[in-house]
């Protein structure tokens, strides 16, 4: 699982995608949808190990307008 940024031209959006072990994304969900917050809150009460926003947030959104890919949790083989 990763966060990181779309530029959309004058403003960028936080995503975070699910993939699987290919590096294929699975699902993507961005700070626009619907229980976003609620989502990124959880993750780190159910995957032990994933970084809570307090840890990855800063690192993904600067600098502005750059993807800035940080990985949140991987699972283990």
């Amino acid at each position: 699982m990763v966060a990181f940024k779309r530029d959309c031209y004058t403003v960028d959006m936080i995503c975070i995608a699910f993939m699987d072990r290919d590096g294929l994304v699975l699902l993507e969900v961005d700070e626009s949808a619907a229980g976003y917050q609620e989502l990124v809150d959880r993750l780190p009460q159910h995957l032990v190990g994933c970084l809570s926003m307090g840890e990855w947030f800063i690192q993904v959104a600067f600098p502005a307008f750059e993807v800035n890919l940080t990985e949140l949790y991987r699972r283990g083989v």
